[in-house]
């Protein structure tokens, strides 16, 4: 996966500010990387951020990322793509890096399926969910119950499977 522009550097005197811009549900990670923090979320009863959903806002950034105190969940046990990434690097270094971590990643790299966090650790939504709730937001389509419906309907969802996506997320209401 290619950064296309050149990102925004977020850092405070180069150092991470925590804000979170970076933190993306969808990382490459090792076997060794998922237990380790299969273990800490267990140990330490860590829950998973909540979906928000509002019209026109989505926040589909890592699910260990506590957006309101602006910190790592799992900072003690992060992936390393995580540890070793800082926005003020450049576009060609991000993107150098990026496909070393895609090599030798077991999930979420070229050699696996792309998995959000969220439903390898938690077994919430799955990446079609994420896709739609993208495309109303990039279309600024409202992305209330009804709009989901029909994308989900579109990629393929069954009403029952529907009934319980929704069921699982907060939207707004029709």
């Amino acid at each position: 996966m290619e950064i296309g522009k050149n990102p925004k550097d977020f850092t405070c005197n180069g150092k991470c500010s925590n804000c979170g811009n970076c933190c993306i549900p969808w990382i490459p990670i090792t076997n060794y990387e998922k237990n380790k923090i299969e273990k800490y979320i267990k140990d330490n009863n860590i829950k998973p951020e909540p979906l928000i959903v509002a019209d026109k806002d989505i926040y589909l950034d890592c699910c260990f990322h506590d957006r309101v105190n602006k910190k790592c969940k799992i900072y003690e046990v992060r992936p390393e793509v995580c540890s070793n990434f800082i926005c003020s690097s450049s576009k060609e270094k991000i993107n150098k890096d990026r496909e070393h971590y895609d090599n030798r990643a077991d999930i979420n790299g070229s050699t696996g399926k792309l998995v959000p966090l969220d439903l390898l650790f938690y077994n919430r939504l799955d990446t079609l969910v994420y896709i739609a709730l993208m495309f109303l937001k990039d279309k600024n389509i409202p992305t209330n119950k009804s709009n989901l419906k029909n994308v989900l309907g579109i990629l393929g969802y069954k009403d029952k499977e529907i009934k319980i996506i929704l069921d699982k997320i907060k939207l707004e209401s029709d």
